[in-house]
């Protein structure tokens, strides 16, 4: 967390405010917020070299009874020179359909090439013996600095087995405008406990080849 911190001092005064209030969102004190929130920890990503390729800290706080949410994230990424991309943003829940819910959320974010307005769709199906969900995002730069992008994550299924045990299949995909898609697809692992869900991932990387492992901790509170 201090190294987070450190960094602030070669910030712009807009990312470095989004990094301070999504460090500061995503990790609420204990007893800040009722029962009503969603922590999801991409604690780990490493490629078959022993690399690290991505972190991701996502928070979600839903407002009781009402369909809007807090929404907060911290995206890190070492391999390209330290990549950090602090945002905030609301969410509103637009539809349900049976056990599906379709929730719009708009984040403001802060990238290291620009400040970017980042519209995302969240669709999710999370009873029954089959679950799923698909999170799309788009970028839009909020000036010439920056490029429109795409990008999925993650769009998964999976089959409860037996028990808290889940097995499915997991899939990352982004493109930058101008580019071709980068796809990281392949099964993954679950295992429920009373605080949420660890999760294990191994996919194929469609760029430069091989592997990457993905660790993630879901934590509902």
């Amino acid at each position: 967390m201090k190294e987070i911190f450190t960094r602030l001092s070669g910030a712009s005064s807009l990312r470095g405010i989004l990094l301070l209030l999504a460090v500061a969102v995503c990790f609420p004190p204990a007893g800040v917020f009722a029962q009503s929130n969603i922590l999801d920890l991409r604690l780990l990503e490493v490629d078959d070299g022993g690399d690290r390729t991505y972190h991701n800290v996502i928070y979600s706080h839903s407002f009781g009874d009402s369909r809007f949410s807090l929404e907060a994230f911290y995206l890190f990424l070492p391999q390209f020179d330290d990549y950090e991309e602090p945002g905030l943003g609301v969410g509103y829940k637009a539809l349900s359909l049976g056990d599906v819910e379709v929730s719009l959320i708009g984040y403001l974010a802060s990238a290291p090439d620009d400040d970017y307005f980042e519209p995302a769709v969240l669709v999710i199906d999370g009873a029954g013996r089959w679950t799923w969900s698909v999170f799309l995002l788009r970028y839009l730069p909020l000036s010439s600095a920056g490029i429109e992008q795409w990008l999925v994550d993650p769009a998964e299924i999976q089959v409860r087995v037996k028990g808290p045990l889940s097995v499915g299949l997991s899939a990352y995909l982004y493109r930058p405008q101008g580019g071709d898609w980068l796809r990281k697809v392949g099964p993954k692992i679950s295992v429920e406990d009373r605080l949420g869900a660890t999760e294990i991932a191994l996919r194929d990387v469609n760029q430069g080849g091989g592997y990457e492992l993905q660790l993630r901790r879901i934590l509902l509170f």
